[in-house]
């Protein structure tokens, strides 16, 4: 939906994923993510693969990269994995909770 709507295309995008069980796969789904991006016609894209719990645990992980690159938003995509009772994982949750940049969650 951010691609879609085309918010940010003038500025420098990065795209972060955090798979702690591969950084290879963190590394391959920024990279196809970024490739979404461009083809939106979104110009400054830079893939972000993370893959272990150096940082913490994703969230540690999202939080202290949007603050490291100094990011005015965090975009991400809010789904849980416990059915209807839960609209959002625990990963967006904490984000929700901590952040101090704006959010554009899509669900």
């Amino acid at each position: 939906m951010f691609a879609l709507l085309g918010i940010a295309r003038d500025q420098a995008v990065h795209v972060l994923s955090v798979d702690i069980r591969s950084e290879k796969d963190a590394v391959d789904k920024a990279v196809r993510a970024s490739a979404l991006l461009e083809r939106h016609g979104y110009a400054s894209v830079h893939p972000i693969g993370l893959g272990n719990r150096d940082a913490g645990g994703p969230s540690e992980a999202i939080l202290g990269t949007a603050k490291a690159l100094q990011a005015c938003m965090i975009v991400m995509g809010a789904y849980g994995h416990s059915g209807i009772r839960e609209i959002f994982g625990s990963c967006t949750r904490q984000v929700l909770s901590n952040s101090t940049k704006m959010l554009f969650l899509h669900h």
